[in-house]
């Protein structure tokens, strides 16, 4: 019978056993560990110096480029600040005991290791914390109770400050702040004395703080009152008056220099007659004004201002500044101008459903003007009435002096009784020459500047004068839509089966291939 036999040896019993018989090879020998390599920091900000009010934060901060974990302690003149381990060190609200401090940071960088550790430090440059005295809030609501005697005025204002250490009150003179009187904090009223009875005083009032030898103010709250009794100051005359025509005669602009700090306003007078006569009354402080009056070019004009001073019902005049001029003469120009636009809107004599529709609101009847169609006996007459517009160009904005229209006509006119009228009014609604016809609807004419003339039966030239339809576009007052033309009483009177018929005025046309008879405006303007 076989046995089995198993046979149990630890490591160590095997390597004894090998060692016993010669076999193996020693372990080697145990190393020395290796110290890390050290940290290196380099602070690449440094703190910055700055400058807040009290009571606001101040923060600084550094950069730091390190090879290991860092951590740093914030300084302030010297002494470690407990807790503060960031980049940046933030005062939340900095007080005047905070003034001048120095604040720095140090870096702290290392590596822990079985050896030991390493650990390197960098400390930064110092930064200086200034802090500026904050100013009190300014009072507000000053008002003055000026006394009976008008020599003394009780001031009284609202605290709007809990940090002031008092109150400056100032009186103003020749435009200078004078200190009058100085108050305890959380005063609310001061009395000034030895005023000049009969003046008007203005007086200023600000709050101070003032701490450790620092001073900070608020802004200044004013007011002004009249001092009773007296007899109010004579403010200083104006002097350099001078007169500069508005282009076109339109209007004259007058201007002066200012030398009183004491009137109310100011007195214009007109004397080009030789006596003065009040134009205009101006404010406080005015050194110009336009004179919208009626000039004549050529007319020598003169006109003069002084200052005034009013005060408990009495008022005072300084001595006046004047100044003449003579306006230059009237630069007349004349254009010619030819039509941008025409259309004839042709209509049936003998059709009203069509007549009806053309015009209507033009204030005559039914006419021939550019385009004429006639027919022998039995045949239906056909006219047309005109619109007719002119580009003003350079005359827009200019005065006006005289508008002619002038139409050449192209076919005669037999002038059965009554007489034939020709009338020429403004269009008041744009148009397009391309689209307007007899039958699109009606146009409404301005009666303003109507013109209204009869036609003779020679074939001349015919003048109207439409300076005021003209006069209204080059100002603005009425837009330029073109002229409506129109004639009284197209109708056909005679025997017309005794081949007797009238013809009506024809005039040439924009596209009349005849140059003389085409349309022209003329216009004299300066």
């Amino acid at each position: 019978m076989r046995t089995n036999v198993r046979l149990f040896l630890s490591c160590a019993s095997v390597i004894a056993l090998l060692a016993a018989c010669g076999g193996g090879d020693a372990p080697p020998p145990a190393q020395a560990p290796v110290p890390p390599a050290p940290a290196t920091i380099t602070i690449t900000t440094q703190p910055s110096s700055l400058t807040v009010v009290e009571g606001e934060p101040a923060s600084f901060s550094i950069a730091v480029q390190t090879t290991s974990p860092f951590t740093v302690e914030w300084s302030r003149d010297g002494v470690v600040i407990a807790g503060r381990s960031g980049t940046t060190f933030t005062l939340a609200a900095a007080t005047l005991a905070d003034d001048g401090a120095l604040f720095s940071a140090r870096v702290l960088a290392g590596v822990n290791s079985p050896s030991g550790s390493t650990v390197a430090t960098v400390t930064s440059s110092a930064a200086r914390l200034s802090v500026n005295i904050a100013a009190p809030a300014a009072p507000t609501a000053l008002t003055a109770l000026a006394g009976a005697s008008g020599t003394t005025a009780l001031l009284s204002w609202t605290d709007n400050s809990n940090n002031e250490t008092g109150f400056e009150v100032f009186s103003v003179v020749n435009g200078q702040d004078v200190l009058v009187a100085t108050t305890a904090a959380n005063d609310r009223t001061q009395e000034v004395n030895g005023l000049t009875p009969g003046s008007e005083q203005t007086f200023r009032v600000r709050a101070k703080r003032s701490v450790s030898g620092r001073l900070a103010t608020s802004v200044l709250a004013s007011t002004s009152v009249a001092l009773p009794g007296g007899s109010p100051t004579t403010p200083n005359p104006p002097t350099n008056a001078r007169l500069t025509p508005v282009s076109g005669n339109m209007a004259i602009d007058l201007a002066w220099t200012d030398n009183s700090n004491n009137e109310t306003g100011f007195e214009l007078f007109n004397a080009s007659s030789g006596s003065e006569v009040l134009v205009t009354v101006l404010g406080a402080n005015t050194t110009e004004a336009r004179l919208n009056t009626s000039l004549t070019p050529g007319q020598t004009l003169t006109f003069g201002v002084r200052a005034v001073r009013s005060a408990n019902g009495t008022t005072t005049r300084s001595a006046p500044a004047s100044a003449s001029i003579t306006l230059p003469a009237a630069q007349t120009q004349i254009v010619t101008l030819t039509p941008t636009q025409d259309n004839v809107l042709r209509i049936s004599t003998f059709d009203a459903s069509v007549g009806d529709q053309v015009l209507r609101n033009l204030p005559v009847e039914v006419g021939c003007t550019y385009v004429i169609d006639f027919g022998a006996a039995g045949s239906a007459a056909t006219c047309s009435r005109s619109l007719l517009l002119f580009d003003l160009g350079v005359a827009n904005g200019r005065t006006i002096r005289k508008a002619t229209l002038r139409l050449q006509p192209v076919a005669g006119v037999v002038n059965f009784a009554p007489i034939r009228e020709f009338r020429i009014g403004a269009v008041q609604q744009s148009w397009n020459p391309a689209t307007v016809t007899g039958n699109n609807g009606s146009f409404t004419v301005s009666t303003t500047g109507l013109v209204s003339a009869p036609l003779a039966a020679l074939m001349l030239e015919r003048s109207f004068d439409v300076t005021s339809i003209v006069s209204q576009w080059a100002s603005g007052a009425q837009t330029n839509n073109g002229f409506a033309l129109a004639m009284i009483d197209e109708t056909i009177p005679g025997n017309l089966a005794a081949g007797l018929f009238g013809m009506f005025n024809s005039f040439g046309s924009r596209e009349n291939s005849i140059a003389g008879n085409r349309p022209r405006l003329v216009i004299e303007f300066e």
